[in-house]
């Protein structure tokens, strides 16, 4: 089971930044942060759908989120 990821009042880009008490990211640091984590971890976006198994051979993004969100309104 994942620890639940509660607010801190800092942004968690590590910037520094002080954020609302509901807030995560200070406007644009999530993407900053995304970003970072993506290139540093798999070398951009084509690495990270490999990692995964999508892309040419692999599984269609496109096919995945349409079921996913099937699935969401079935609930």
């Amino acid at each position: 089971m994942t620890e639940e990821v509660k607010p801190t009042g800092m942004c968690w880009c590590g910037c520094g930044s002080v954020v609302g008490p509901t807030s995560y990211f200070a406007q644009g640091h999530d993407s900053t942060l995304e970003a970072v984590v993506v290139n540093i971890h798999y070398g951009g976006r084509a690495g990270l759908a490999k990692a995964h198994g999508y892309g040419p051979g692999g599984k269609n993004a496109q096919s995945v989120m349409a079921e996913w969100r099937a699935q969401r309104k079935r609930q």
